[in-house]
């Protein structure tokens, strides 16, 4: 590739941004695959009592376990 550069990505991303109400971060020591999650409330919604919303997970579940991230990342790492 001309750019090798760019898919070695040698900078650590630690520290550069925190968990908080927009991002989450699913770990693991020494992963070799790193993937992005990007979306809207199908993807995270947190806790909003008002409107009957109990779960942080993806809207489209009843639990963290059923939201499509949770599956996802359970796939990747029986792969990879």
């Amino acid at each position: 590739m001309e750019n090798d550069a760019f898919f070695k990505n040698t900078v650590s991303a630690k520290g550069q941004l925190r968990d908080g109400d927009n991002i989450r971060y699913n770990l693991q020591r020494d992963s070799k695959l790193k993937v992005l999650f990007v979306g809207n409330s199908i993807t995270l919604h947190g806790v909003c009592e008002s409107i009957g919303w109990n779960h942080e997970c993806g809207m489209a579940a009843s639990r963290a376990e059923n939201d499509y991230v949770h599956p996802v990342i359970n796939d990747l790492r029986k792969r990879y």
